[in-house]
Order: C-alpha cells, then sequence, then structure tokens
C-alpha cells in the first residue's frame, strides 16, 4: 500500500495537534494523545480503522505505566503510536516488528521533548520579564513560541519518517551514536526520581503524610492493585470533602 503526500500531512497534523493536549488553553482532552485515540485516527486516515484501533490498544497497555509525573518525559507515545500504525498497515509488518522499529523512535522522541521543555524554561522567564513591563504582547508571544514548539517537535519527526520511508527511518535510528542513546537512557533513569522527589515535596505539608503512609501500607504491605487504591482513595474524599463542601454551601449535615 502506498501512503499519499496529503495522508502524510494529515498524520504529521494528528501527531502535533494530540501534543497540544497537554495544554489546558487548548481546550483539548488529554485522552487525544493516548494511542487509544491515536491510533483508530491513524487508520482513519489510512482506511484501516480496525486495524489502527489493534495497535492503538496495544500501545496502550505499552504505555499506560509511563506517565509524566513531575519533571519526567516518558518516550514519546505521540510519535510512537502514529509511526507503528503506519508501519502496520502501509508497510504490512507485524505488531512486533513495527514495534521494535517505534520503540527507539520513541525514544527519540523523548529526547526532543527534554528538549523543548528546557527551551520552554528559558521563554517562562522571558514571559516574566515581559508581564513585569506590562508588555502582554511579550508574553503571548512567549507562550504561543512555546505551544508552537510543542507543536513541531511531534509534526516535523513524523512528516520526516512517513515522507523517506520506512527505510529511511531505520537507517536514522542506526546511524545515532551509541552513546547517545546511552545518555538519553541514564536520563531517562533519573528523570523518575526528580518528578517524584517533587510530588513529595508536595505531600510533606500538613496531613498529606499520613495519607501518603497509608497509600504505602495498601500498596506494598497489603499489596493491593491500584484500582483497588484508587476506590480507596475516591471513597476517602468524599468523606472529607463533602462536609467542607455543604459548610461552603452553608447547610448542615443531615442527620
Amino acid at each position: 500500500m502506498e501512503i499519499s503526500f496529503l495522508q502524510v500531512l494529515a498524520i504529521s497534523l494528528v501527531a502535533g495537534i494530540a501534543a497540544l493536549s497537554e495544554l489546558p488553553i487548548m481546550l483539548l482532552p488529554p485522552v487525544v494523545a493516548m494511542p487509544l485515540f491515536v491510533g483508530p485516527v491513524v487508520g482513519l486516515i489510512l482506511g484501516d480503522v480496525t486495524t489502527g484501533l489493534i495497535v492503538g490498544m496495544s500501545l496502550q497497555l505499552v504505555w499506560l505505566g509511563l506517565t509524566s509525573i513531575g519533571g519526567t518525559v516518558p518516550p514519546d507515545k505521540i510519535i510512537g503510536t502514529t509511526l507503528a500504525t503506519a508501519l502496520v498497515i502501509v508497510g504490512r509488518l507485524t505488531y512486533e516488528a513495527a514495534l521494535a522499529v517505534v520503540l527507539p523512535a520513541a525514544l527519540i522522541g523523548q529526547a526532543f521533548g527534554i528538549a523543548v521543555q528546557t527551551i520552554n524554561s528559558f521563554l517562562a522567564h522571558w514571559a516574566d520579564r515581559y508581564a513585569r513591563e506590562a508588555n502582554m504582547g511579550g508574553v503571548t508571544m512567549t507562550m504561543w513560541l512555546g505551544n508552537l514548539l510543542l507543536f513541531l517537535v511531534r509534526f516535523v519527526p513524523v512528516m520526516l519518517a512517513l515522507g523517506l520511508g520506512t527505510g529511511a527511518a531505520q537507517s536514522l535510528v542506526a546511524s545515532i551514536p551509541e552513546w547517545v542513546t546511552h545518555d538519553i537512557g541514564v536520563g531517562g533513569a533519573i528523570l523518575p526520581t526528580v518528578g517524584f522527589a517533587l510530588l513529595l515535596i508536595l505531600i510533606m505539608k500538613g496531613e498529606m503524610w499520613a495519607w501518603f503512609i497509608i497509600g504505602f501500607i495498601l500498596a506494598a504491605v497489603l499489596q493491593l492493585n491500584a484500582i483497588a487504591i484508587a476506590v480507596l482513595g475516591v471513597a476517602a474524599a468524599v468523606v472529607i470533602a463533602r462536609p467542607k463542601i455543604l459548610a461552603a454551601r452553608g447547610r448542615s449535615e443531615p442527620g
């Protein structure tokens, strides 16, 4: 099956728009960036929604535990899903073979994501300076420049990979020096620690430590799964928050 330029452009736009779902200002639900959503959309563009749904569901399980927590940047699920779906449908590759090709590409997307976040940290300082000067045009410019970088970091790699073909994408991944991939792996191993450290800073306030200890005992000692702990967490939140909500509304708890 041949892929046309319009299809390549449409898939690249899907990847770029999915990246913007990370921005509340775009009013896009987070599910837009999930493999379960991206896969079927790419399949629709290529005329095979069923295969897109199968690939998307499979990759959803792969990326289920790779969550961006704190300052962590996991392998890019958007690039991985778009390329894997296209390779399975267009290249007639098996899911396993496509996954072997796109996982290195997802690691490259991870490096791009770290680079964009680093650049955006400088843009944030520029925005602060413009805000102190009451320069709203400058603040708006820095905001949309960061958004553009977030869009391009998914749009351009997908466009190049699909436009140049599967062979070129494989050659590009193989040409990356081993020390670069090694450094990316080391950075990816360190960043989760930073993310959890940032979360612990938030937990070290008030009564949050007590809930952290309760959650740790439920997971590590009683070995409850994440679904059971989440249900208990929601129940505890309702019990604690309901009296406060009623008090704020000027009502009393019914007897």
